[in-house]
């Protein structure tokens, strides 16, 4: 079983880090991702946290391959490092591709309507 795929293996808490850190700090405007730093990570889990706490669960995720530090960014007046998803980490957030089902009577219409 592969750790990263199965979603029972995570707890609700580490799911939830690994969410904001998926969403990141939205776009700048320039339209590019804005990865998160700790502090922000506190700030957006939707629940109360200790520094301390939230750094023991990072370097956990960190530890299974799911998230990296990225780069350090000048954020409130000192240097901080943000946080984005591994390839794995991105695995977990993963949306499946709809389905394509064929309907005969759609696509009779969508003919005679390209006719």
């Amino acid at each position: 079983m592969d750790p990263t795929r199965d979603s029972r293996v995570f707890t609700t808490k580490q799911l939830q880090i690994l969410q904001v850190i998926a969403t990141g700090d939205g776009m700048d405007e320039k339209g590019e991702f804005l990865p998160v730093d700790m502090d922000e990570l506190i700030a957006l889990v939707p629940y109360k946290t200790s520094k301390q706490s939230m750094q023991f669960s990072v370097r956990a995720l960190i530890r299974r391959g799911l998230i990296t530090k990225s780069d350090r960014v000048q954020r409130r007046g000192r240097s901080r490092v943000t946080f984005t998803l591994t390839e794995s980490g991105q695995t977990v957030f993963k949306k499946p591709e709809p389905a394509m089902v064929s309907d005969p009577g759609l696509d009779e219409l969508l003919e005679d309507l390209d006719n």
